[in-house]
């Protein structure tokens, strides 16, 4: 009989579905999630377990005027952190959370993202339309500008005012073999790199892809480049091929002002944050259909994570006084929102009173 009840216990474990999505199976993983307070010049690291603040960096320790973006290399060794008032790329080390390198770059350091083979960082500097170019030793902890490029000054297509009204660079995101990167516009549209040479491959003008364009991911095959855009009363997901570099496809994100993206850790969907809308849709991966979506994610969502089990979905959540933006995304409660990807329901907001909370990532520390 107790044979009989464990294996029925057994049944119903395995059919019910206990497992979240992206689970592995091999154990727990132990995690941090890493968020930038603009307002506050802070970064905080939350405890992946308890879903607490653990560690704070501060401008004593060389946390730069209005932390941006923060984005780990792929080995989660080091964090690249965009200063935009301060105009600077700050580098910490995981491991001790050191920061051991600021390199200048130009006003408004807005995103600072690590290639795949971990030998530069490039960086969009929003107002200042350009981009800064990193070369980095990771070995050696170097990391040294090479150069800055006014992309509205050295392309001329940029220079026509009807098609790119205001060319600059947002967020990037690189082909898996490093050997192009995309980048959305401010005033809309969306260009394609090659790394090595800074040859501009393809610009699509605004009426392709709208303003205020920042997601920007990989799928898990490296087939398609995903990217977002939107407004206070549009949201639109984009289908790039990365062999091509042509659009594929534009779908409705089913919300406004389409922000943040991340790929659920099975590799099975795509989460977009509506950061007007204040919701999140999630996409089959497979189809590019919408199926699915989280009514309520927070006040004014901006970028978000997942847990490496896939448990948890992570998103950043602004204040009432952002320190940056172009439109309308104050929000009410800033902090990190954290949603049960199973239920789909906001489970806990971890709050950050009179805050600014813009950059996520997320570094796993065991297995």
């Amino acid at each position: 009989m107790k044979v009989l009840c464990m294996a029925l216990l057994l049944s119903l474990l395995a059919t019910t579905g206990l497992a979240y999505p992206g689970q592995s199976g091999k154990g727990h993983i132990t995690h941090e999630i890493w968020v930038t307070d603009q307002a506050k010049n802070q970064i905080y690291v939350v405890n992946g377990t308890t879903h607490k603040i653990e560690h704070t960096l501060t401008t004593d320790d060389g946390v730069g005027e209005h932390p941006h973006m923060l984005v780990f290399d792929n080995a989660g060794e080091y964090a690249f952190v965009a200063n935009m008032k301060s105009g600077t790329m700050s580098v910490i080390r995981g491991s001790d959370k050191e920061i051991i390198k600021t390199i200048e770059t130009e006003p408004g350091a807005h995103a600072a993202l690590p290639t795949n083979k971990r030998d530069k960082v490039i960086v969009a500097n929003t107002p200042s339309k350009s981009i800064s170019i990193i070369e980095t030793d990771v070995e050696n902890e170097e990391f040294t500008l090479l150069e800055t490029v006014n992309i509205e000054k050295e392309y001329e297509v940029l220079q026509d005012k009807d098609r790119f009204p205001n060319p600059t660079p947002v967020c990037h995101f690189f082909t898996a073999d490093d050997s192009h990167f995309y980048v959305t516009l401010g005033g809309g549209g969306l260009l394609v790199f090659e790394t090595e040479t800074l040859n501009l491959v393809k610009a699509y003008d605004k009426d392709v892809v709208a303003p205020h364009g920042c997601g920007l991911i990989l799928s898990p095959d490296e087939t398609k480049m995903y990217a977002n855009a939107g407004s206070s009363t549009l949201g639109e997901l984009y289908v790039f091929d990365t062999e091509t570099h042509e659009l594929l496809e534009t779908k409705d994100t089913l919300g406004y002002d389409a922000h943040g993206v991340a790929i659920t850790p099975d590799e099975q969907n795509l989460w977009v944050v509506n950061r007007a809308s204040n919701n999140a849709t999630i996409f089959d991966l497979e189809t590019t259909e919408a199926i699915d979506q989280v009514s309520y994610v927070g006040d004014s969502p901006d970028l978000m994570k997942f847990s490496p089990n896939g448990q948890w979905a992570y998103v950043t959540t602004r204040g009432p006084e952002p320190a940056t933006g172009t439109h309308a995304i104050a929000g009410d409660r800033p902090g990190l929102s954290i949603i049960n990807t199973r239920s789909l329901k906001k489970v806990k907001l971890l709050e950050m009173p009179e805050g600014d909370i813009h950059g996520i990532d997320v570094r796993v520390i065991d297995r």
